[in-house]
């Protein structure tokens, strides 16, 4: 029964954070700035995110270790980036090529993300990098993805705010659900479930929920299409599944936080 209680409180207290991040994203949005990056815009409501998510969780006194040092080695954590960058940029060509603004693009997007997942799922615990990089690179041959996927900005000044812009999205978007709703969520007496060769935990399967509905909640909010807004939040759910399994295999936010931003970047 206390279990269960502090499970339920520990949901209630996750939930509360995912509200409080929504409140202050769409109020900070509606706040005039008088700069902006070129091209881009001024990241105010995801910095007003960071910063009232973090000082809440730092004055609850809870734990940053999500920042803090891998449990694997570095030559682990070396070889599970090698091995999740590739099918990552298999997802951003997907979401290049498909138009993942309609429900059926959004499908197809969502299984090349769950094949991805389950790939890093497999490989990571049975294979080194190089072997998994040739594999992948093999895919993405066979998928014939055009360049422009992977194509940088022939302005310079433009690519560099776009880099800083979408890094700190990502991060943001990582310290919230990957960060302090999935520690938020954390027990040893949950529950886990196997899907194929993938552990479902409740910390794992909530925060991508959350996370999913963070993109169809915000982008009704900015005046988006419902349709698209809900075909944004389906894949956006297995993208959050695939950070999370890299986050429980490195057990902290840089590597999640590194992949995402190169799918926004």
């Amino acid at each position: 029964m206390k279990q269960r209680t502090s499970s339920l409180i520990a949901l209630s207290e996750a939930l509360a954070i995912f509200i409080l991040a929504i409140l202050v994203f769409n109020l900070a949005r509606d706040i005039p700035v008088g700069w902006a990056f070129p091209g881009v815009g001024f990241p105010l409501p995801y910095l007003a995110v960071l910063i009232v998510i973090l000082t809440y969780w730092v004055m609850r006194g809870r734990s940053l270790r999500f920042f803090g040092k891998s449990p694997c080695d570095k030559e682990a954590e070396v070889r599970l980036f090698i091995i999740a960058v590739i099918p990552t940029l298999i997802i951003k060509g997907a979401l290049q090529v498909v138009d993942w603004q309609g429900m059926v693009g959004a499908w197809a997007v969502s299984f090349i993300i769950l094949i991805a997942t389950w790939v890093v799922a497999c490989v990571s615990d049975n294979a080194d990098g190089g072997q998994t990089s040739l594999l992948a690179l093999g895919i993405v041959l066979f998928m014939h993805l055009p360049a422009r996927t992977i194509s940088p900005s022939s302005d310079w000044t433009l690519l560099i705010y776009r880099c800083v812009y979408t890094g700190l999205v990502a991060f943001t978007e990582e310290l919230i659900f990957r960060g302090v709703i999935f520690s938020q969520l954390e027990n040893p007496s949950n529950k886990t479930w196997t899907l194929f060769t993938l552990r479902l935990t409740v910390p794992f399967v909530t925060s991508s929920l959350l996370f999913g509905l963070w993109h169809v909640i915000n982008g009704i909010l900015v005046g988006v299409d419902v349709v698209q807004s809900l075909a944004w939040g389906l894949w956006t759910f297995f993208f959050g599944l695939y950070l999370g399994l890299v986050r429980m295999k490195s057990n902290r936010i840089v590597l999640p936080a590194l992949l995402h931003w190169i799918v926004n970047v």
